[in-house]
């Protein structure tokens, strides 16, 4: 059987494995008709097949962000939604692809709106930067260019300024995209890339779709509760803390990998 959609997970090292492992069978509740892939450096880890529908090889691992770019540039179906190994679907994948079939990427606005850093002082200020752990990217000519441009830019800049996270040149490859090539960009809400290592309000009227960072399991029942039992306010973080003092859920506000 042919499928036009697929969830995609990059996992390189055997920790970041075992949490795509972890995340994509709750992943798998939400996304049940569509085929879940996942990119990875230890295609022998036998778990892997009883999880994901396709295991590939990951071709030149370096352990850094730059592992979850490369596999993009080839993608695997027409739509494809990609997944860092600490994000999982709460809700029906489906809404996701209906919102963006218009478009040829989606993600939601990065908790951080000007990267610090390199700069490439073309992009204007008040373009936001974009969190890369949650994307929708559509198969075609224009995207795999613009994966490739990303790359790019992300080798060039970590050699030039030592710089290893990759949202600061996804801000410009986006932009450079927008205006050269027309790329059509769609900008979610924050529902569909909740992360919970920075302060987050859901807004009023709609479900979180993915939660996007590392909990307790003993919290995930009761966290996907609060998130999405009453979507008729808001839900934040601190009532989230008010209620749950001893959370684990807590903001940081440094860059790690994944």
């Amino acid at each position: 059987m042919l499928h036009s959609r697929s969830i995609i997970y990059v996992a390189t090292g055997e920790s970041y494995v075992k949490e795509a492992i972890k995340n994509a069978k709750l992943t798998r509740e939400y996304s049940i008709d569509i085929p879940i892939y996942i990119v990875t450096d230890l295609p022998g880890n036998q778990e892997l097949y009883e999880v994901f529908d396709y295991v590939l090889p990951h071709q030149y691992p370096t352990y850094s962000y730059r592992d979850k770019i490369l596999p993009l540039v080839n993608l695997p179906t027409d739509e494809c939604l990609f997944l860092d190994s600490d994000a999982f679907l709460i809700y029906s994948a489906h809404f996701i692809f209906e919102v963006c079939q218009h478009y040829e990427v989606a993600a939601t606005h990065a908790p951080v709106r000007h990267p610090p850093g390199w700069d490439d002082c073309v992009t204007p200020l008040l373009f936001p930067e974009y969190n890369s752990g949650v994307l929708f990217l559509r198969r075609s000519t224009i995207i795999s260019s613009f994966i490739k441009y990303w790359l790019d830019l992300y080798d060039k800049v970590r050699l030039s300024h030592n710089q290893s996270w990759d949202q600061a040149t996804l801000r410009s490859s986006l932009w450079q995209f927008i205006s050269n090539h027309n790329l059509k960009l769609l900008t979610l809400p924050p529902e569909v890339n909740l992360r919970t290592t920075k302060p987050w309000t859901a807004g009023r009227g709609l479900p979180v779709f993915v939660i996007h960072g590392r909990l307790d399991v003993s919290e995930l029942d009761s966290f996907i509760h609060y998130l999405n039992s009453d979507i008729d306010c808001f839900r934040t973080w601190s009532h989230w803390i008010n209620i749950h003092p001893s959370s684990s859920i807590q903001p940081r506000h440094d860059r790690t990998f994944h």
